[in-house]
């Protein structure tokens, strides 16, 4: 990977405080994400890294700092703004979300009905069909949610993420309840997905072999603030015991 100094921030978070009563969940956070670069957010369960994820794409709205996307301020744009914006940005949730009633095909579709987005049948058909092949199941848009495994659903969900060509995917926990054989084949998907459309993703992860196989930059989130930053190599042999014991 490059030096960062080069390289187009598409996430920029200066001082991000989000408290819930009394409970100070993130605490003067700095975070920045680079074109083409995956970032692991690394934290105890509780430790906010789901709320990192809402305060990026305008869920939730911290009481301090500023959430800077593709050069666009968060917090100071309307509801059509931050729609238009959301075009641009992937999110795939830990459950999948798919939609029971509807075929894979429908699922995928899903999104453009959503933003209003009009294209041609035939548009529409190569859409899908890249899509489904970038997660490499290419013969499958009839099928229903019921029918696939859980490792098959993960990927419809990431080719539905893919339908609009995000320039940013947020990954909350893509490997959990999938066996090590299935979650180390998503790991590996994700990378092929960052280097075929140059996406920068946040992958929020709980799975070491995961986050071995899919992170740029791991950043600790520890006490509401990124605590610690760097490779997988240098963190995993950091002697610092707070950041070791997510290793072991």
């Amino acid at each position: 990977m490059n030096n960062n100094s080069t390289k187009e921030e598409v996430i920029q978070l200066k001082g991000l405080s989000k408290s819930f009563g009394d409970l100070h969940i993130l605490q003067n956070l700095d975070l920045d994400l680079y074109r083409g670069e995956n970032v692991v957010v690394l934290g105890k369960s509780g430790s906010g890294k789901s709320v990192l994820l809402k305060c990026i794409v305008g869920l939730m709205t911290p009481e301090a700092g500023t959430v800077h996307v593709l050069g666009k301020d968060v917090l100071k744009l309307n509801q059509t703004e931050m729609d238009q914006l959301r075009v641009k940005i992937g999110f795939l949730f830990q459950s999948n979300a798919l939609y029971d009633s509807m075929t894979v095909r429908e699922n995928l579709l899903f999104p453009l009905r959503r933003h209003g987005l009009k294209y041609s049948k035939e548009a529409i058909g190569e859409m899908v069909y890249e899509s489904l092949s970038s997660v490499g199941l290419p013969k499958t848009e009839e099928m229903m949610p019921s029918e696939l495994s859980g490792g098959m659903k993960k990927r419809i969900a990431l080719a539905r993420t893919l339908m609009l060509k995000p320039e940013i995917i947020l990954y909350d926990e893509p490997t959990t309840g999938l066996d090590p054989i299935t979650g180390k084949e998503i790991s590996n998907l994700i990378v092929s997905v960052q280097k075929k459309y140059n996406s920068s993703s946040i992958i929020i992860s709980h799975d070491i072999n995961c986050v071995k196989i899919v992170a740029d930059r791991i950043v600790m989130l520890i006490n509401g603030h990124c605590y610690a930053q760097g490779t997988y190599e240098k963190l995993s042999t950091s002697e610092d015991k707070e950041v070791t014991d997510f290793f072991i």
